[in-house]
């Protein structure tokens, strides 16, 4: 299980009055962000531009790997993964995107297809459903984690700081989803 907590001031740690829960064994999670409380920009809605969503820790549940840095979501977002983190990263990079532009550009630089809303796109239930589009997004949420559960290795092993520079990984992905080049994580 994973701890999920809305991080209203961006430092991505829970802090007093940041709501938090735990995640079940699916991964799924229900946190409560009422707007009166966090709506800081007063749209009258809690999103990205009042803060994200973090799950810190637990397993991956497509490879049983643990997971050793923050994923990260809008709080809009029903799913965190390593998709979301990228759109968060995207946001995070131009502030003047807000969610679905941002997931759109990082819909295009994964190859995945228009209609699946990458925010609230369940891909284990999809796929047991036999949603075709989730093969699509399980790679790529796969090849994310992949690579940066390699770097993560291949730092821990120079530094105790992975977490800070896996961020710095994420923001290079995120600059190449930002100039529309094409992510490839194959191998090849």
């Amino acid at each position: 299980r994973s701890t999920v907590f809305f991080d209203a001031n961006g430092n991505r740690s829970p802090d007093a009055g940041e709501p938090s829960t735990t995640t079940d064994k699916s991964g799924r999670f229900n946190l409560q962000l009422p707007a009166s409380q966090f709506d800081k920009n007063g749209d009258g809605r809690v999103d990205s531009k009042d803060g994200f969503i973090v799950s810190l820790g637990g397993i991956d549940t497509a490879t049983g790997v643990s997971i050793d840095y923050p994923l990260l979501a809008p709080p809009t977002a029903s799913v965190v993964n390593p998709v979301t983190s990228i759109v968060v990263s995207v946001m995070e990079s131009n502030q003047n995107l807000d969610e679905s532009p941002a997931s759109g550009l990082v819909k295009t630089s994964l190859g995945i297809k228009d209609n699946v809303d990458v925010l609230n796109f369940d891909m284990f239930s999809e796929a047991s459903k036999g949603n075709a589009d989730s093969v699509d997004v399980i790679k790529s949420a796969a090849k994310l984690q992949d690579s940066s559960v390699q770097a993560t290795s291949i730092i821990k092993g120079s530094t105790e700081r992975a977490c800070l520079d896996t961020s710095s990984i994420t923001k290079s992905l995120a600059q190449k989803v930002l100039n529309g080049d094409t992510v490839n994580l194959d191998d090849s």
